[in-house]
């Protein structure tokens, strides 16, 4: 098992280095040097007008003090074949799933100290005492050492109470350490983590691994890591999956519109079924927003708001290809030029939409006319080059 965690490491390692390369380039390492020169000259600037007994300083810190506390998992290297192969050597994958507790702490580690970094100054701020600083960042380590047991220690059982009561006792914890006292806040940690290894050190001796969530979690979490590469190069690692939401009917239905329609409810499904295109739109439609409501300038708003509309309908173009590759479209009575219509509408709902989401939450501060009037006429202008010039000449370049 040693020789088999090794070997897969080492594999794994050499994958990501390959996939680095391509994320960190010259052009974004320099992007991220403006961005957190302006981001650090910003937030001083803040800090310099904000007093310590300010009570937004308390709920900042509670929030960003959860963020170490709830990323990360188990990195685990384990293949969909290990569950018939390696089953003869159940009782060897504990000594097999101890290897991961090192290597799982790496990534809570690196944001946890990012994170204490960034929370120093408001922590100066708010606690007089250093010692006070160094218990609360103490205790936030180990709060996440005892919710990393927790989530390898549910690998050997069904249920995953621990993990959910880890976050509820960690939120509390970090909020008695910041409205109450910092020792105390370490004490409750220091209890926590030592049941926490006791628990899971009994879990893991007396049950058997759980398989099916092992394998499922980490194929969710190195799909996670691919969709990530996959922003700067092509992955072939990567996998879809699609499934039925059942509470974005009303989206389906506000896309596909009234008129019944075949392929245009395909097309609208699809959209929402698929973890490629909606989540990747949503994700970009609600950063645009944010820049876009608590941004002062209406030129960075218009210009924001319609870079952001037009790459939501690029990203979902491919869904008339990825239908049109369907070898069972030929077999519907409906002509093709139907169904690029079908598609046509749904960009117009799909355009309206992001556009009146932009420019409401554009105009929810520093409301202007001018400001108004500038997003419609870029929203507009957008829709009409991706409904006349882009569709076509992507439509064309599929024929051909």
């Amino acid at each position: 098992m040693n020789d088999l965690w090794s070997s897969r490491l080492k594999k794994y390692q050499r994958q990501n280095l390959k996939y680095l390369r391509y994320v960190l380039n010259d052009h974004l390492v320099l992007a991220l040097m403006f961005l957190v020169g302006g981001v650090g000259l910003s937030y001083s600037n803040w800090l310099k007008g904000i007093s310590g007994t300010n009570p937004i300083l308390k709920v900042l810190l509670l929030v960003l003090l959860m963020v170490p506390l709830l990323v990360g998992r188990p990195v685990l290297l384990l293949k969909e074949a290990d569950k018939v192969f390696l089953l003869p050597r159940e009782s060897s994958m504990k000594d097999y799933i101890k290897h991961t507790k090192l290597r799982s702490t790496l990534l809570p580690l690196i944001v946890g100290l990012i994170i204490v970094l960034v929370s120093l100054p408001m922590l100066a701020l708010t606690f007089a005492s250093v010692p006070s600083i160094i218990l609360i960042v103490v205790s936030i380590l180990g709060l996440m050492f005892a919710k990393l047991r927790f989530e390898i220690s549910s690998l050997f059982v069904t249920s995953n109470r621990f993990i959910l009561m880890s976050i509820l006792i960690n939120l509390l914890l970090v909020a008695v350490g910041l409205y109450f006292s910092p020792l105390v806040m370490l004490i409750g940690a220091l209890s926590w983590l030592s049941y926490a290894v006791f628990q899971s050190n009994q879990q893991i001796r007396t049950g058997n691994l759980q398989w099916l969530k092992a394998l499922q979690r980490e194929n969710s979490r190195m799909n996670r890591l691919y969709r990530f590469f996959s922003l700067f190069t092509e992955v072939p690692q990567i996998t879809t999956h699609i499934k039925r939401r059942k509470w974005a009917d009303p989206i389906v239905k506000m896309i596909q519109g009234s008129k019944v329609s075949a392929f245009r409810s395909v097309y609208a499904r699809s959209l929402v079924r698929s973890g490629d295109y909606g989540s990747q739109s949503i994700r970009l439609l609600v950063v645009t927003t944010l820049i876009a409501m608590f941004s002062s300038s209406v030129v960075l708003k218009t210009l924001i708001g319609s870079l952001a509309t037009y790459l939501i309908i690029v990203q979902i173009t491919p869904v008339f290809e990825k239908n049109e590759q369907n070898i069972f479209t030929t077999v519907y009575p409906i002509q093709k030029q139907m169904r690029i219509n079908d598609f046509r509408q749904i960009l117009i709902r799909l355009i309206t939409v992001c556009s009146v989401i932009i420019i409401v939450c554009s105009s929810v501060i520093n409301f202007t006319l001018s400001g108004l009037m500038f997003m419609c006429l870029g929203q507009v202008l957008v829709g009409l080059i991706i409904y006349w010039w882009y569709i076509p000449r992507y439509i064309k370049k599929l024929s051909l």
